[in-house]
């Protein structure tokens, strides 16, 4: 995810305006989906579920929105974030 945050970061002096062709913007467009269990420091297994969809927004946008559950034996856990990304002209 750091990496993904990373990529935002450095792409923002990219000459190309649609963001929804850049090469590196375009794989992120459309929705996903994965699970996994992960077993904490007594065996116990923790689910997570994510969901995560990617878009262009405009010539110079982007957004991400995400979906993020964490079920264990103490409960259920549940993240959501957007993360917009928006190209601004230099002066």
């Amino acid at each position: 995810m750091k990496t993904f945050f990373a990529l935002l970061c450095l792409l923002t002096s990219s000459a190309r305006a649609d963001l929804s062709t850049h090469e590196v913007f375009k794989h992120f467009i459309g929705s996903w989906k994965a699970a996994s269990e992960l077993k904490d420091e007594n065996n116990n297994i923790v689910t997570i579920k994510e969901e995560w969809t990617g878009k262009a927004e405009g010539d110079n946008g982007f957004v991400i929105e995400s979906k993020v559950t964490f079920t264990g034996d103490v409960g259920q856990t549940t993240l959501e974030g957007v993360v917009k990304h928006q190209k601004e002209k230099l002066p």
